[in-house]
């Protein structure tokens, strides 16, 4: 694992805005833009495109995640290309998974995007040189408003080097920032409210039943 790594995984522990950057890192998921989905009335669409730079190569089980997305409307994704539709398997799960060496900020109760890998061993050498987008792109759904805030991204994956047998296949993890949607989640101070609240209408409704 590289110094940079080491140092994003870091930043994320304490909560650091980090800077996204392709170059050398795992998977990287890039937003292209957010719209008003065609296919979801009054939902917005997060167009990411995904690249794999030349240093790197994915195994089946490498992964790209992004952190508390919130929940994304069916199909996951809404619209894929490339290697992103014919081989990665896309699943929502509220924690995790956390890429070997880092601590990104993840709550447990806003739901993740995961895309696994499920296809042969590839290098971003081989797709072009670590070229924009050469693992394709994939679209996903949000019904939470088409407002963003940054939010946390990690892949796990590993190093590709031609010339250097024994780095090639050594594991490689990367935590960056990424734009995501800005879920809407009660605070735990407004949940203890709420229930105050619930607790003391039970009591009313128990008083005049009496």
């Amino acid at each position: 694992m590289t110094l940079r790594n080491t140092l994003l995984g870091a930043a994320a522990a304490v909560g650091l805005v980090l800077s996204a950057g392709a170059a050398n890192a795992s998977i990287i998921a890039t937003l292209n833009g957010i719209t008003n989905s065609a296919s979801h009335p009054g939902a917005f669409d997060f167009s990411y495109s995904s690249t794999l730079a030349a240093d790197e190569q994915i195994v089946s089980g490498s992964y790209l995640v992004l952190y508390d997305w919130g929940p994304a409307l069916n199909p996951v994704p809404t619209s894929a290309t490339g290697i992103m539709k014919t081989n990665f398997a896309f699943t929502q799960q509220l924690s995790g998974p956390t890429p070997q060496n880092t601590a990104p900020t993840d709550s447990a109760s806003v739901l993740n995007v995961v895309a696994t890998y499920t296809g042969a061993t590839v290098s971003g050498f081989a797709l072009g040189n670590g070229a924009n987008a050469n693992l394709g792109t994939f679209t996903l759904t949000s019904p939470l408003g088409g407002s963003n805030v940054n939010g946390l991204q990690g892949s796990s994956a590993q190093h590709f080097n031609p010339g250097n047998a024994s780095l090639t296949g050594t594991f490689d993890s990367n935590i960056t920032t990424e734009t995501v949607p800005a879920a809407v989640v009660p605070e735990p101070a407004s949940l203890a409210i709420l229930g105050g609240a619930l607790a003391l209408a039970g009591v009313v409704r128990r008083r005049r039943k009496a």
